[in-house]
């Protein structure tokens, strides 16, 4: 007797319901998953601006606030341009040109770094984030007012 080779019809209808099963069952675990991947990125180049500027201000303290309660910040741009950090860029390889570490002085020599990391899909959740510190930053306003 010859052997017959293939799949029966009920085989190949069961596969056919199974799989979208597995699929339904199985997509909101990997788009978990993605997400995040996505949210540790972000946190991780917050952590990395933040370490950056921590190595710049030890050659610049110009940059450092010199007041209790001050506020400077460091662009991101700056830190690329003197090789701090490499290029700040989202998750999809699109640069974040708008990114920021704030640097508020609390105390004599404590000073607290946050990390402001802003790109297309992504914002930094923080207050300082999302306030406009330039006018208490007195190394740019020191900076402008030379320049009049």
């Amino acid at each position: 007797m010859k052997r017959k080779r293939g799949f029966t019809l009920i085989e190949l209808l069961a596969v056919l319901v199974i799989l979208p099963v597995l699929m339904i069952i199985a997509y909101p675990a990997v788009k978990s998953f993605i997400n995040q991947a996505g949210d540790q990125y972000y946190k991780t180049l917050e952590d990395n601006l933040r370490l950056a500027a921590m190595d710049f201000v030890q050659e610049n303290k110009e940059y450092l606030p010199s007041n209790v309660g001050n506020t400077s910040r460091i662009l991101g741009s700056d830190l690329v341009r003197y090789k701090e950090i490499e290029k700040i860029t989202d998750k999809e390889g699109r640069s974040c040109t708008s990114s920021y570490v704030v640097i508020q002085k609390k105390g004599t020599n404590d000073y607290e770094y946050t990390s402001c990391v802003k790109c297309n899909d992504y914002q930094t959740n923080n207050v300082l984030c999302s306030t406009n510190i330039l006018a208490t930053n007195e190394f740019f306003a020191n900076s402008y007012k030379k320049w009049l």
